[in-house]
């Protein structure tokens, strides 16, 4: 949902009338969208039974709620789509009203029936030959992240990194179920170093109290806030350890070296897809990681800093061209 309100903003400078369809289920971002200026049209699924997915019904479901909400408010012009759950069926279903379809995705593990698509990770075309209809037009590669415009400005005023390692900085998202932010703490203690260690965790993470603690027996360590500096923690760190996800385009995009541990299946394929740029050090699936995998990852690259400060560049360089590359998207929905 982050990257949508993103989009959306992108969409809203250009002169577009946006609007967001949101279901309410537990921990929705329905007030944050409102916060930000945007009408959320809150789906009715009349009874449907909640399932346990990401989705929270039936697809099915899904595209009734769809519907009574076209004849209802009147069918867009364009509609944007960014879940894992949904596919060509779906977006066919949606374009049969005379709908065009943008379609937000970065596992290239589905087919899509979409005029444009967004996949700012990889710049791979290859990845959707077979995914996608000959019409769909391709934006793909991090210069078409839709990331916070804190994330932006840190990219502007990006130093000159040297590799030196002072600061480590470890995020593994807000939830972190399991237990990748331990690790790394467990793993961070055992190697010697001038170094700050600042860790980002959320209320939600289960370990919470555990990671306090082990943070308290390093004087190097400390928690963060999270959210409201991540922009400038992340620019700011001189080597970062956390997952595949949002987090791990907004390291490379502001030029942070890191090290990456998948932590969902889905996931898992990207990392050493993004590693042979040589934009990351892959570790690889987080049940397979332990303490001992990170420490020895950590003590190689800080005693290596020519590497770390090219991993740094190559992960700078994969977003160059993002101003141009934002007003062709938006460009697009004319």
């Amino acid at each position: 949902m982050l990257r949508c309100l993103v989009v959306a903003d992108w969409l809203r400078s250009g002169g577009l009338k946006v609007s967001f369809a949101m279901r309410a289920l537990d921990g929705s971002l329905i007030d944050r969208v409102r916060d930000c200026g945007y009408h959320v049209h809150v789906l009715d699924d009349q009874g449907a039974p909640v399932q346990p997915t990401w989705l929270g019904v039936e697809p099915e479901a899904e595209l009734a709620a769809m519907h009574r909400l076209f004849a209802r408010e009147g069918r867009p012009r364009w509609l944007v789509v960014d879940h894992y759950e949904l596919d060509a069926t779906w977006e066919r279903e949606v374009a049969s009203q005379g709908i065009l379809v943008c379609a937000i995705d970065d596992l290239a593990d589905r087919s899509h029936d979409c005029d444009l698509l967004l996949d700012a990770t990889l710049d791979r075309p290859a990845r959707y030959d077979t995914l996608v209809p000959s019409r769909t037009r391709r934006f793909l590669g991090l210069k078409y992240a839709p990331l916070r415009e804190a994330f932006m400005a840190e990219r502007a005023r990006a130093r000159v990194r040297s590799g030196r390692v002072e600061r480590v900085l470890v995020f593994y998202g807000g939830v972190d179920w399991s237990g990748e932010s331990l690790k790394a703490i467990a793993a961070l203690r055992a190697v010697e170093g001038d170094f700050t260690i600042d860790v980002v965790a959320g209320a939600l993470n289960p370990r919470l109290r555990q990671l306090q603690g082990a943070i308290a027996a390093d004087p190097r360590a400390q928690l963060r806030a999270g959210e409201s500096e991540m922009a400038s923690l992340t620019a700011s760190a001189d080597l970062a350890f956390g997952a595949i996800g949002t987090a791990m385009w907004e390291r490379c995009f502001v030029g942070c070296p890191a090290v990456v541990t998948a932590t969902l299946e889905k996931t898992r394929k990207l990392g050493p897809e993004l590693a042979e740029s040589g934009a990351i050090e892959w570790l690889g699936f987080a049940p397979e990681i332990t303490d001992e995998t990170i420490r020895l990852a950590a003590s190689r690259l800080i005693q290596d800093p020519d590497h770390v400060r090219e991993m740094g560049a190559r992960a700078f360089a994969l977003a160059n061209g993002y101003v141009e590359a934002r007003l062709e998207f938006i460009r697009a929905f004319a």
